[in-house]
C-alpha cells in the first residue's frame, strides 16, 4: 500500500509539474517557474522509470536521480523559486540573461552536489541544504502573509503549510532520517539474495538465505 501511494504521488507531482509548468509559461511568461514545474516533473517521471525497469543503482537513472535531487534542492527550489515568485510580490521580469543564468547555475551545482550520496552524512553539502532551504523558508513565509493580508487566505495557509512541511524535510532528510528506512521511507532490509552472490553481505550454508540491514539513500522528487 505504501509503495502504491507512493507511485499515485509521484503521477501528481509529474502530471502538475508539466501541466502548470506550461501553463506559468504560455499564461504568464514565467519561464521561471515554469521551466522548475517541469525539471521537477522530468525528475519524477526519472524516478519512476527507474523504480519499474530495474531499481539497480547501476542503472544510468539512478544517477540521473541524484542530480535532479541536487539540482532542485540547492538552486531550483530555492533562488529559482524566489526570483520566479518576485514577478508577483515585486513586478520583477528577470531578463534572459538572468533566466539562462540561474539555470546553468542550478545544473552545474547538481552535477557537483549529485556526488556526495551514500548512507554517510556529508556535513557541507547537508549544511548547505539547509542553509538556502532556511532562507527560501523566510521569503515563502512573507509571501504567505501578503496572500494573507489580501484576502486570499486558503492560498495563504495552503502556502504556508507547504512550506511547514518542506522545511522539516530538509532538515531531517540528511541529519535525522527515519531510523530503519531509506529516503524513499521502505524498510532498509535489502531483498534475500543466495549465499556467495556478491550482493549478499553475510556467509550462510548453502541452502540457506541472507539478509543485509545496512541503510541504503536512494534520491527522491522535489
Amino acid at each position: 500500500m505504501k509503495d502504491l501511494l507512493f507511485m499515485l504521488a509521484d503521477l501528481w507531482m509529474i502530471f502538475a509539474g508539466f501541466y502548470y509548468g506550461w501553463q506559468f509559461i504560455r499564461r504568464y511568461g514565467n519561464y521561471l517557474l515554469g521551466l522548475e514545474w517541469m525539471v521537477v516533473a522530468t525528475s519524477g517521471s526519472n524516478f519512476l522509470l527507474w523504480a519499474l525497469l530495474s531499481g539497480d543503482e547501476d542503472n544510468p537513472l539512478y544517477n540521473i536521480a541524484y542530480f535532479f535531487d541536487a539540482f532542485s534542492r540547492s538552486v531550483g527550489i530555492t533562488l529559482i523559486l524566489v526570483l520566479g515568485l518576485m514577478a508577483v510580490t515585486h513586478r520583477y521580469k528577470p531578463p534572459v540573461v538572468v533566466d539562462v543564468a540561474a539555470f546553468a547555475l542550478a545544473a552545474g551545482a547538481g552535477l557537483y552536489l549529485q556526488q556526495f550520496r551514500g548512507p554517510e552524512l556529508h556535513i557541507g553539502p547537508a549544511t548547505f541544504y539547509v542553509v538556502v532551504n532556511a532562507l527560501t523558508t523566510l521569503f515563502l513565509a512573507s509571501f504567505s502573509w501578503r496572500l494573507w493580508k489580501i484576502g486570499a487566505r486558503g492560498h495563504a495557509a495552503v502556502t504556508a503549510l507547504a512550506t511547514a512541511a518542506a522545511a522539516t524535510i530538509a532538515i531531517t532528510y540528511d541529519f535525522f532520517p527515519l531510523p530503519g528506512t531509506t529516503s524513499t521511507g521502505r524498510s532498509s532490509t535489502r531483498p534475500r539474495w543466495p549465499p556467495g552472490d556478491s550482493r549478499c553481505a553475510c556467509t550462510s550454508s548453502p541452502t540457506a538465505c541472507c539478509t543485509t540491514t545496512t541503510r541504503r539513500r536512494v534520491p527522491d522528487p522535489p
